[in-house]
């Protein structure tokens, strides 16, 4: 994958404070055919997720950080669609790959999560297409015809759709599962060893909350408590000299007007804190 950014936030932060087989008998944890009218509405995308998830992308390119790390793509970027992911074990979409285009070439990508369930950006790309689109070309068929499930940075997979818009249990195309990057096709996959890996893979995310776990529920309700907290205080900005703010909110207040915020890091699964990622990342969005 070419400079795929796979989150490397420690830059940013700093720069912030100082950023097969033929079993075609697998099928997903719920039978399409079986699921109810209500379920399957949850499990679909829709419009306002897509929305919700641009706009999250367009503001992520523009941030300091990025413009800081990355100036000539975001001052060139465009976000133009978005692609639904989901987190292998969780039955509703949980991100968006949003396609970024520059000067009409295309321009990597911005993965957006949409339901608290990782870190609201986990990766994105400067250069080529995104990953839908690469699993698409290797399948020979549309990108909308492919459900993507992803387990981290470095796996994901497709299933081809069903009629009513749900994948049909059958992995067409992987990449990363054995660990080689390479993408594999339906007749070079080991069904029931790429089953048995997402069935113990769905397994921790279970164990996690029902989020990615590389995090823990809680942990990613404190993230998200502090993004939100933080933004809401920075909006007050332009009155931050009239403003008392709560030492839960700041560290330090200097006579300029400028605050320096009280910041945390994501506890993972194990219970060991995760790393500057996270934390480069709430910054990042935040400013």
């Amino acid at each position: 994958m070419s400079r795929i950014k796979c989150f490397l936030a420690l830059s940013i932060a700093a720069a912030l404070i100082a950023t097969g087989c033929a079993n075609d008998k697998v099928t997903s944890p719920v039978s399409p055919s079986n699921i109810d009218e209500a379920s399957l509405q949850k499990r679909l995308p829709n419009k306002l997720q897509k929305d919700k998830a641009l706009k999250i992308a367009a503001d992520f390119i523009l941030s300091d950080g990025v413009l800081q790390t990355n100036s000539n793509w975001a001052q060139k970027a465009q976000v133009i669609d978005a692609f639904p992911i989901y987190l292998d074990g969780v039955d509703e979409v949980s991100y968006y790959e949003c396609k970024v285009s520059a000067d009409g070439v295309d321009a990597g990508y911005v993965l957006v999560n949409i339901n608290k369930t990782d870190v609201i950006v986990p990766e994105y790309n400067t250069e080529g297409k995104t990953q839908a689109e690469q699993f698409a070309e290797v399948a020979g068929t549309n990108v909308n015809n492919l459900q993507f499930f992803r387990s981290d940075w470095f796996k994901t997979l497709a299933e081809l759709k069903t009629s009513i818009g749900l994948g049909d249990g059958v992995v067409l195309v992987e990449r990363g599962y054995d660990g080689s990057g390479i993408f594999h096709t339906k007749n070079n996959i080991d069904q029931v060893k790429l089953a048995e890996k997402r069935s113990e893979y769905r397994r921790r995310v279970q164990e996690s909350g029902g989020v990615n776990p590389l995090f823990t529920k809680d942990g990613l309700i404190k993230y998200y408590s502090f993004k939100d907290s933080l933004q809401m205080s920075l909006s007050k900005s332009s009155a931050v000299l009239e403003d008392r703010w709560t030492s839960d909110e700041l560290n330090n207040t200097f006579s300029c007007g400028w605050h320096m915020p009280q910041w945390t890091q994501v506890t993972n699964a194990t219970g060991m804190l995760s790393g500057c990622g996270p934390l480069g990342l709430t910054m990042m969005y935040a400013y």
